[in-house]
This record gives C-alpha cells, sequence and structure tokens, in this order.
C-alpha cells in the first residue's frame, strides 16, 4: 500500500535531485595511470590518524566527545587520498554542489549516529559510513533500475543471502538498522575474501564478490597489475571507490575547501525496540506521541499499515519517547489490533477479503486456525485490519 505510492514518488523525487550527480559524463575520466591505490589499510582504528590539515581545533576532544558527528566520522578517516583526476572531478563536484551534502545530513540527522556505532563496534574504517551517501544519497526509499532498494541499495537475492525479510509486510532492505547490519556483515566477508584490502573489499560492494575476484584472476594470469584500476571491471565500479574517497577528503576539510555540512548532534536521537507484537502503525505512533508520517519514515522497512504477524516487529523510535511508548504497551497487554469480525457471504474467498482488509491469506489463515483457503458461507471470521483509512498511511 505505502510503498507503491512511496516507490513513485521516490522515483520520481530522487531522479529529480539525483540524476546531475550520478549521470555525470563518466566516460571521460577513465585513465589510471596516475593512482596507486592503497594495498591495505591499518584495520586499528583505535587511535585515528590525526592531521592538522584534515582536523580543526576540536581534535583536541576525541572523536566520541565530538559535538558533531560529522566531526566524528572526519577524524577517524584513514584511506589515504590518491591525486588523481576522477578523485578531483567528484570533489569539484561535490564542492560546486553545497546543497547536496545539506540534503544528505537533513535525511542522515536520526541515523548516521546509529550507522556509525555499528561501524566502531565492528572496528571497522569509518569511510563505510560514507557509503550510503554514494549509493542513494541517503534516501531510505531510494529504490534503483536494478531493483536495487533502501540506503545501502540491496538488491533482492544479496539481501536474502543476508537475512533480511522480503514480503508483503515487511521489506528488510529499507529497514535502517537491519539493512546496515546486513551491509556491514557483507563488508565484512568481502574484505575477508580480499585479504584484508578495505578499498576492493568496498569496490566489490558495487561491482560483486564474483565479478571482483575474475577480474583479479584475469589479470593474475596475464601477469598484468590487480591495482583496482587495472582490472577489468565497469567504469562504474572503477570509479566508485574514487568517489567515496573524493567524498572522504571533502568531508574531513570541510573548512578548507569552503563546505558548510550542518551539524549532527553526536547523540542518539533514535532507538530501537522490539514490542515483540504486531502492532498498527497508527497505534504506535499514538504510543509514542509521534504523527504517523514520522514513525514511517523512521521504520521505511514496513510496506503496510501494520509490521507484520510473524514479525519482525522492532521500531525506531525517538529516545524521549520510548517511556511513553513501553507504558502503553504494557497496559493494553496485548490488545494493539484492531479486530472485526467477518461472516462470509455468498461470493467470499480469502483472496478477496485479504486484499479488502490489506492483509494476507496466510494472515487470516493463522488468526482462525485454518488449514486450507476453503470457507463456507455463514462462517464468522476474525481480521486483523487497520484502525485508521488507508489514507492515513500513504
Amino acid at each position: 500500500m505505502r510503498i507503491q505510492y512511496n516507490l513513485i514518488i521516490t522515483l520520481c523525487l530522487t531522479g529529480c535531485q539525483l540524476i546531475q550527480f550520478f549521470e555525470q559524463p563518466l566516460s571521460i575520466i577513465t585513465d589510471s595511470s596516475s593512482i596507486t591505490m592503497p594495498k591495505k589499510q591499518n584495520a586499528d582504528l583505535s587511535e585515528p590518524k590525526l592531521d592538522s590539515e584534515k582536523i580543526s581545533s576540536t581534535s583536541t576532544i576525541a572523536p566520541h566527545f565530538q559535538e558533531d558527528v560529522w566531526q566524528r566520522i572526519a577524524m577517524q578517516l584513514k584511506m589515504d587520498i590518491p591525486n588523481h583526476k576522477i578523485v578531483e572531478y567528484y570533489r569539484n563536484w561535490y564542492i560546486d554542489h553545497p546543497n547536496h551534502l545539506k540534503v544528505v545530513s537533513k535525511r542522515a540527522e536520526p541515523f548516521l549516529y546509529l550507522i556509525i556505532n555499528k561501524i566502531e563496534q565492528r572496528n571497522m574504517p569509518l569511510e563505510i559510513a560514507l557509503i550510503p551517501i554514494v549509493e542513494s544519497s541517503f534516501d531510505v526509499l531510494a529504490y534503483s533500475s536494478y531493483s536495487a532498494s533502501g540506503l545501502w541499495q540491496f538488491v533482492p537475492s544479496t539481501g536474502k543471502m543476508y537475512g533480511l525479510k522480503q514480503n508483503f509486510w515487511y521489506d528488510g532492505r529499507r529497514d535502517i538498522s537491519a539493512a546496515t547490519e546486513a551491509a556491514l556483515d557483507h563488508l565484512t566477508y568481502l574484505n575477508k575474501r580480499f585479504d584484508g584490502q578495505w578499498t576492493t573489499a568496498i569496490a566489490a560492494y558495487n561491482s560483486g564478490g564474483g565479478r571482483m575476484s575474475r577480474a583479479i584472476q584475469k589479470n593474475n594470469k596475464l601477469g598484468k597489475s590487480t591495482d583496482l584500476l587495472s582490472l577489468d571491471l565497469p567504469k562504474e565500479t572503477s570509479n566508485y571507490i574514487l568517489k567515496l574517497l573524493a567524498l572522504a577528503d571533502v568531508i574531513a576539510n570541510q573548512k578548507k575547501y569552503g563546505i558548510d555540512i550542518p551539524v549532527i548532534k553526536n547523540k542518539a536521537v533514535v532507538t530501537l525496540i522490539d514490542p515483540k507484537e504486531q502492532l498498527d502503525l497508527a497505534t504506535a505512533a499514538n504510543y509514542a506521541g509521534i504523527s504517523i508520517k514520522k514513525l514511517q519514515n523512521l521504520n521505511p522497512g514496513y510496506n503496510q499499515w501494520a509490521t507484520g504477524p510473524d514479525g519482525p516487529y522492532q521500531l525506531l523510535l525517538p529516545v524521549d519517547s520510548i517511556k511513553n511508548f513501553q507504558e502503553k504497551i504494557k497496559k493494553k497487554c496485548r490488545k494493539n489490533m484492531k479486530l472485526i469480525h467477518y461472516q462470509v457471504k455468498p461470493g467470499d474467498n480469502l483472496s478477496m477479503l485479504a486484499k479488502k482488509y490489506s492483509t494476507t491469506v496466510e494472515a487470516i489463515k493463522k488468526s482462525n486456525e485454518l488449514l486450507h483457503n476453503k470457507i463456507r458461507i455463514g462462517q464468522n471470521l476474525i481480521i486483523r485490519t487497520s484502525s485508521k483509512d488507508k489514507s492515513a498511511y500513504a
């Protein structure tokens, strides 16, 4: 329901906002002769490498105690920035389009603190926090022509490989917390597969591990360099890591390049909570004291008016709403869904009823302990349905 409307809107808006950036003429930027990619990055992120040219006076304060999440990231960016015209091209693009990063920062505000905490907990490079900017411009509903979805742009098959459910009720590729964990799992696997070379792992995140391995094997057989830009890869992949490094350079040197990215407070503004039961999103929003739209923006993984009957049930909610939310959930004691009692009429079938009440045949069968799809005239059914009109969830 919601995704059907939002998909159309997202495709239109995303196209308008991002087409200028993603459809730059990359074909004219193909010379890799002036670059030497770092062979292996230092995996120890406990002591960030400080550079007086890159870090402002706030460098006297440890990353975790910075007031701005962007500064916390900047102080821990370690990958070398190569002197190459592709990097220069994208660096100049970001500098010449300052509004792009302002829009990105606004979109990232609820989620970036959560994401970098997950990255730091795994001792992974903070450059990884920039991948959602390159992939989706932090658009939670971004959807590509290759059916990639969400901040981290998982295609359906890779999403399923990493446990991201995709069904009528829910698409885990758009679940901020779940998709971030899956992306970090995938990148960890790629890093191990490519001998700890993070630049190769990040490039493989774009191209696919199989394609990267074949390209390396091909150059090895031919006695050629396996430097990232010497490989037979699509231009998009060859430029992907360089685009990310150009972005890292800009973020680490805002003052130098005259860029002013809006501050994101270095503290949790949302937290993950699991009510352990299906919830109408309107009811959940009411319990949290926020609008349905805000709850959906924080939880874009839910396609319909409710979380799924079989989960997942987790919700990202504003930190200051948790106490009230938990109290109301406990008070209702698992009576948080609107139920209707429906008497089967001539011509009815489960598929028709599921469509009418925006649910699934399996959900109706489960609620009524039905073993098959047959129903009889006069039979009484219990159907879980939305508490608000469909338009409230659009």
